[in-house]
């Protein structure tokens, strides 16, 4: 994230100066987008990660 959000704000105000109606990129947007890209990832890691924890082993050997 340290190098995907700077790069994505200047990618985002790159591409905002070719409209006519100058909008000013809120640098706070951009890094709330990040925390909130972290905690997606992180919670669905989590998710997936006690799914398989409370998963039956021998059933997934049975299909084998």
């Amino acid at each position: 994230m340290l190098f995907a959000t700077p790069l994505a704000w200047f990618a985002a105000n790159t591409y905002l100066q070719f409209f006519v109606e100058r909008i000013v990129l809120i640098e706070g947007i951009v890094v709330l987008a990040s925390v909130v890209a972290i905690v997606f990832a992180r919670v669905i890691v989590a998710v997936h990660a006690v799914r398989i924890a409370c998963a039956n082993p021998i059933l997934a050997l049975h299909y084998e």
